[in-house]
């Protein structure tokens, strides 16, 4: 799968991800919640690190600034 996210977009992700799982990781204690937050915190940063997002592939959302300006297509 090519890359569809954009430097902005994965910056935001590599945050949030970082930021749940140290949540997640000074918890005394772990029950429900603290599991779904590390498991979707996991994700954010395996989607950041990648730079693809399967939910936006099927969606058919692209942030890369290359894919939002491409006019190549485009006829008179």
């Amino acid at each position: 799968m090519k890359k569809n996210l954009g430097p902005f977009e994965r910056l935001i992700r590599l945050a949030l991800g970082s930021a749940s799982l140290f949540f997640v990781f000074i918890q005394p204690e772990w029950g429900v919640t603290e599991g779904i937050v590390a498991i979707v915190g996991l994700f954010l940063l395996l989607n950041a690190l990648s730079a693809r997002c399967y939910l936006w592939r099927w969606l058919g959302i692209d942030t890369r600034a290359s894919a939002q300006c491409d006019f190549s297509q485009a006829s008179d």
